[in-house]
């Protein structure tokens, strides 16, 4: 008789078991669905505020067309001026570096001893002999 008590309890807790895992689900299946429609709806309101936004802005723009008033920016013959000498002052800038770079390179050749080569040492000779017999 125990046996079949235990065998009963055991089946009434199984029972009671699968009923509190059918109600969590269908819960959690209800919370889902709801947090769903809710980022649906929100989705569906930042849709509305950005069309709204957009059609403001063609208007606005439709506007402006319409009577013609659109801005504008005029610069003066000095600032024209300016901008010229600034332009210069930049490619003056940009040689100066560039000299820079390539005196920096020679120095470093001949650092090397790199700029010394027969040739270079021959045109030099004659460049100073030549000076010599003309002084």
């Amino acid at each position: 008789m125990d046996l079949n008590r235990l065998n009963q309890n055991h089946n009434e807790a199984r029972h009671r078991y699968e009923e509190m895992r059918r109600e969590t689900q269908a819960h959690n299946a209800d919370r889902v669905r709801g947090a769903r429609q809710e980022l649906a709806r929100l989705s569906e309101m930042r849709a509305d505020r950005i069309r709204r936004g957009r059609a403001r802005a063609h208007e606005a723009h439709m506007a402006e067309t319409k009577h013609g008033s659109s801005d504008q920016i005029e610069i003066s013959d000095r600032a024209r001026i300016m901008a010229s000498q600034h332009e210069k002052l930049n490619a003056s800038h940009e040689q100066e570096s560039t000299r820079a770079n390539h005196v920096a390179d020679l120095k470093a050749r001949h650092q090397r001893g790199a700029l010394n080569t027969p040739v270079a040492i021959d045109r030099a000779a004659q460049s100073l002999l030549r000076g010599a017999e003309q002084g």
